[in-house]
């Protein structure tokens, strides 16, 4: 939670409900309240109406029209069930698989303005946290880049090669071979540690946002 300056305390969900009725097009806003809500849960605007994790994510991609960051597909890749089908704000339709592609096709900005923290083991923190809550941590590293290609290995055959626009080859092993790295990968998963957030952030940052964006919104808008 983060106190106000006029008192009032606020846990994610309402900083961001509170943002968002004073800065209705802030789309940072709606990416991080769609990650805050557990599955199947749903939250009221101030205008009334009410979204669910896929909706409010599809609204800040529909309000990225500019489409300068791709951090919105990944997010949204992430809340799709196994099988399950999107419809984008430009009438495309995608699986998660393809929202991950399509996140990586383009040289687009995934970190905005602050040092990438390397070397996170994403696959293992997958296996520990869950894909949502992992999508997180590696957002509060500014390592999103990173993260979106391991959830697009997890997401080939095995056996199966995609080569990213850049050259990168995405490879996943072979059946046996995944299973010993899978075993791999939980033990350590244990030794996880949330990545780490420069100590010149307030405490708050490290429970709101990695980027600060919720901070930032709140210096905006002098809360």
């Amino acid at each position: 939670t983060v106190q106000l300056h006029d008192g009032r305390v606020m846990d994610k969900k309402q900083l961001c409900l509170e943002i968002l009725r004073r800065v209705p097009n802030e789309r940072w806003v709606y990416f991080d309240l769609g990650l805050a809500l557990a599955p199947g849960e749903a939250v009221t605007l101030h205008d009334g109406q009410v979204f669910d994790q896929r909706q409010l994510i599809l609204r800040g991609i529909r309000d990225d029209s500019a489409k300068v960051n791709n951090f919105g597909f990944v997010a949204l890749a992430v809340i799709l069930l196994p099988g399950e089908t999107v419809t984008l704000p430009d009438g495309r339709t995608m699986d998660s698989r393809q929202l991950l592609q399509e996140a990586l096709t383009d040289d687009l900005v995934f970190v905005e303005g602050k040092r990438s923290i390397a070397g996170t083991d994403h696959t293992a923190a997958i296996a520990r946290l869950g894909e949502q809550h992992a999508l997180a941590a590696a957002d509060r590293g500014n390592d999103v880049k990173a993260f979106a290609v391991e959830a697009l290995r997890s997401r080939l055959q095995p056996g199966e090669r995609y080569e990213l626009p850049d050259g990168t080859v995405v490879e996943r092993a072979p059946q046996k071979l995944a299973a010993a790295a899978a075993a791999a990968a939980a033990v350590a998963a244990v030794a996880v540690v949330a990545a780490a957030v420069p100590l010149s952030l307030p405490a708050s940052c490290l429970a709101l946002s990695g980027r600060c964006r919720s901070c930032c919104a709140m210096r905006r808008l002098g809360m």
